[in-house]
């Protein structure tokens, strides 16, 4: 199953907080490397500070407190102190300050002043002192209170308390004019105001007198319980008429059940007395001969027999059964019961005959003609109600004008005495002023300068020297986007440094005699190599599966991983290199095997990967250091190593090796280091502080790490120890098919003469003639026989000596 792996950065998802917090950290790093910029910026800072402090002038502050009470009431609005808020003109009293009538009052009084008051003006003119105040002045409240404090600053303490002084004298002036000529004023505004309410009052007193004649007013007006005539009429009427549709809707469903009786058959008795029982029952004694007075007579004895039935019960409770009384009054009970009962069924023999033959067209009349006189009168109503109803509501419509008129008669009576009362009140206190204005503290001036502040100045010096710093520091490490040194490198990526490792100065560019390593294992530039090795091998990072990567191309991985697998060789560990660099093969260009089977054609096949890895595996001339290929060129390298051949090909490797190296593209140019980095120990990434890009090599850092793979370590290439404390500018980023190989060429290597790609050799040192090295062609041999090829450009190919 494929595994795909995402190499996009974190910074496209957004800035988390971790992000934020370690862009903070870092910063303070660059703040704590360049401190010096900081201290700079300080010490420029507190110069021009003393320099302010020193040539500023000094000022001196005099202030005064005034107490603003109202103790009338606010005669525009009608209000009292309470109710209007004691500090709603505070704003307004607070603006009077720098008003033009007290500013030139002011100045008008400080004509007189003493001469340090005057030079307090630098010699101006008096018409500008008026200006000069007004810039200097402050007044403010407190919240919440009716307390204005007055503030003043001037080169002198004499001169500070003199305005002071004068600004509250002319204050107190004015306001004390001010209000009694506003009470006059307002006197004969609001007796203006009030002849005009009352000229209106008197119309609308006219036209709601006329509207009451018109409506014949009842006294009914909104929220009242008298009703007009008219509307009890319409209320009556609608009732009545309610009432007599309900009567004709009864009378027509009788006419039908009296029509289907009487068609059926059916006894209509019962129909008779529901239309009209006194009909029913005079009905009945006529039918059987009787009189009136017959049915008086019957109810009597009915009476008789329940009060005779009273007294029997009372009797039983005192006397016997056989008492001559209680047989009486019992033989009384049976005779007047016999009676009614012979009555009741002589009256039941009479009505089935009158049932059968005059009950049918006599009910049947008597409800047409009652069901004729109702729908009349409901006819009748009708038109009563509606000719009500438009009255009543045309009524209606005369009332709601009069209701309107009433109640703006009762404003205008409202407000009428309304300015009646703030007329009084004003003639009352003519002679008082509504607002009192008290000093509560006297003119008084700070015997220190309050400008310049050394607090504040200090403080400003710190944060502006503090933020300059800061500033530029920033500015010049956006500018200088390079690692100054290998500390700094460590510092910022947050990784270890495994080794620093100089220029290399090899004159083969191919082959084993290329490798620093192998060629010259004495040399100061080889023991970096070997020190990489004892830190892997012996450290707390021990790992014998290792990806060798970079942040760009030509950064030296290939350099790099072909003396680190020459230096395990050396120690006696069977060392295999994979150039898993599937784009642009380094370690295939370097052995001069480019386009010789292997990785690519390995992790496309589906034969056994030992048999596989037996036939391809070569060796570089270099004793217990194997090669396996890149193989012919793939296009879809990402493809290949997200397979589980790639995994098989580590394990194998694993159980016939004790060290295996692979080397991949750049972390940023493909996910092929990624890929493959999920099956080994670890990363390897190899920086050139003097050529990478800050940015760029801390964005590979931190990719790593958001795909969860285990960063080992960083080697520094290509360190110049004479310039260890600073490098140029300068860098270059780019990967592709038509990029040159140069890869693992030193910067101070020569060009060599280009051997033929298939026909890879292998140099190797001759100590028996020379005790320099000497490049002497040799062919890699495989691990394994393998087929004579018949191609005269293609290496002959051994098996290699078993270890």
């Amino acid at each position: 199953m494929t595994t795909e792996l995402s190499l996009v950065s974190p910074d496209a998802e957004g800035s988390s907080p971790r992000d934020i917090m370690q862009a903070a950290l870092r910063f303070l790093q660059v703040l704590r490397r360049r401190k010096g910029y900081v201290l700079a910026m300080l010490a420029g800072a507190a110069v021009l500070g003393a320099a302010y402090y020193v040539a500023a002038p000094r000022m001196y502050e005099a202030k005064a407190s005034l107490l603003i009470t109202q103790t009338g009431p606010d005669v525009m609005s009608g209000s009292t102190p309470a109710a209007s808020g004691g500090d709603s003109l505070i704003p307004t009293y607070e603006k009077l300050f720098t008003s033009a009538v007290v500013l030139n009052s002011a100045v008008e009084k400080l004509q007189d002043a003493p001469p340090e008051v005057v030079l307090a003006f630098d010699a101006a003119p008096s018409k500008e002192w008026a200006k000069t105040i007004e810039q200097n002045l402050r007044a403010s409240s407190k919240r919440g209170t009716n307390l204005i404090e007055l503030s003043y600053r001037a080169k002198s303490p004499e001169a500070a308390t003199a305005v002071v002084a004068a600004i509250l004298s002319s204050y107190l002036d004015f306001m004390d004019k001010n209000h009694k000529d506003v009470s006059l004023e307002i006197v004969t505004i609001l007796d203006q105001e009030r002849k005009q309410v009352e000229e209106t009052l008197a119309e609308k007193q006219d036209q709601m007198l006329d509207l009451q004649h018109r409506v014949g007013d009842l006294g009914m007006r909104e929220g009242s319980t008298v009703v007009h005539p008219a509307v009890q009429r319409v209320v009556e009427l609608n009732r009545t008429l309610i009432e007599a549709q309900k009567n004709r809707v009864h009378l027509e469903a009788l006419q039908t059940a009296v029509g289907d009786a009487v068609r059926e058959g059916r006894d209509l008795r019962q129909h008779l007395l529901t239309f009209s029982p006194e009909i029913g029952r005079e009905l009945l004694v006529s039918s059987m001969g009787l009189g009136p007075e017959f049915a008086t007579n019957l109810r009597q004895i009915e009476r008789q027999l329940i009060d005779e039935r009273g007294q029997l019960n009372n009797m039983l409770a005192h006397y016997g059964e056989a008492h001559p009384k209680v047989i009486a009054l019992r033989n009384s009970i049976v005779s007047g019961e016999q009676y009614m009962a012979d009555i009741r069924f002589k009256a039941e023999t009479q009505q089935n005959s009158i049932a059968g033959q005059q009950l049918a067209p006599l009910l049947t009349s008597l409800i047409a003609q009652r069901l004729a006189e109702t729908r009349a009168n409901e006819k009748q109503l009708l038109v009563e109600y509606q000719s009500s109803e438009a009255e009543a509501v045309s009524l209606n419509d005369r009332v709601a004008a009069l209701q309107l008129v009433d109640n703006e008669v009762q404003r205008l009576r409202r407000l009428h005495e309304t300015l009646l009362n703030q007329i009084s009140k004003i003639d009352i206190n003519q002679n008082q002023s509504d607002v009192r204005v008290a000093v509560v503290g006297e003119p008084l001036a700070n015997e220190n300068p309050v400008s310049p502040n050394l607090k504040m100045t200090v403080l400003l010096s710190l944060l502006i020297g503090l933020g300059g710093g800061a500033a530029l520091v920033y500015g010049i490490d956006l500018l200088d986007d390079r690692f100054r040194s290998p500390e700094e490198m460590v510092e910022q990526l947050g990784a270890k440094l495994l080794a620093a490792i100089r220029p290399l100065s090899l004159t083969e560019t191919h082959g084993a005699q290329a490798v620093q390593v192998h060629v010259n294992p004495t040399a100061v530039e080889s023991e970096a190599f070997r020190t990489l090795r004892t830190v892997l091998s012996f450290g707390d990072l021990e790992g014998n599966r290792l990806i060798v990567t970079s942040t760009e191309p030509s950064d030296g991985k290939t350099t790099v991983i072909s003396n680190l697998g020459a230096s395990f060789a050396q120690s006696g560990k069977r060392t295999l290199l994979i150039d898993c660099d599937l784009r642009k093969p380094g370690l295939s260009t370097l052995f001069q095997v480019r386009g010789l089977p292997g990785l690519s054609d390995l992790l496309r096949s589906s034969e056994p990967v030992g048999a596989m890895c037996e036939q391809r595996i070569l060796s570089t001339g270099i004793p217990d250091l194997d090669l396996l290929p890149c193989g012919p060129k793939a296009f879809d390298a990402a493809e290949l190593l997200s397979g589980s051949r790639i995994e098989e090909l580590i394990a194998w490797a694993e159980i016939h090796y004790d060290q295996l190296l692979i080397d991949t593209p750049p972390i940023l140019a493909a996910s092929d280091a990624a890929l493959a980095a999920r099956h080994t120990d670890g990363i390897l990434m190899v920086v050139q502080p003097v050529k990478n890009n800050r940015r760029l090599v801390m964005r590979a850092v931190d990719e790593i790490r958001a795909l969860d793979l285990n960063l080992i370590g960083v080697i520094a290439n290509r360190i110049d120890v004479a310039q260890a404390g600073y490098y140029g500018y300068g860098y270059g980023y780019g990967y592709g098919e038509n990029d040159s190989d140069d890869d693992h060429i030193s910067p101070t290597s020569t060009t060599a003469t280009s051997t033929p790609q298939h026909s890879p050799v292998v140099r190797r040192p001759d100590r028996s003639t020379s005790s320099q090295p000497t490049s002497t062609p040799t062919t890699p041999t495989r691990r394994r026989p393998a087929a004579t090829q018949s191609d005269d450009h293609q290496p002959q190919v051994t098996r290699r000596r078993a270890a």
